[in-house]
C-alpha cells in the first residue's frame, strides 16, 4: 500500500506502536488476525471508532460489538 497524506502506515512485527485510544481506525491484515494482535489493535483504538479485520472467520474480540461481516472482512466498533 502506498502512504498518502491521510492515511499513518505503521508496521512493527510485534506491537501496534502507538499509545493507548489514540487511533481512529485499524485494519488488521490476515496475516495477523491472531488473538495477540486483535488485542493490541483494541488497546489502540479510540472507543466508538472502527476496527477492520481481513477475515471473516474471527469471532468479535472482547470490548468490540461486530457491525459487519462478509466479503473476506469482519468490521467492528469498540464499546
Amino acid at each position: 500500500m502506498e502512504e498518502v497524506a491521510v492515511l499513518s502506515l505503521l508496521a512493527c512485527e510485534t506491537m501496534i506502536p502507538l499509545r493507548q485510544t489514540v487511533a481512529r481506525a485499524v485494519v488488521v491484515g490476515s496475516d495477523r488476525v491472531g488473538a495477540e494482535w486483535l488485542v493490541e489493535a483494541r488497546r489502540v483504538l479510540l472507543p466508538g471508532r472502527r476496527l477492520v479485520i481481513e477475515s471473516e472467520q474471527v469471532a468479535a474480540p472482547v470490548g468490540l460489538t461486530r457491525l459487519a461481516l462478509g466479503h473476506g472482512l469482519f468490521v467492528g466498533e469498540r464499546r
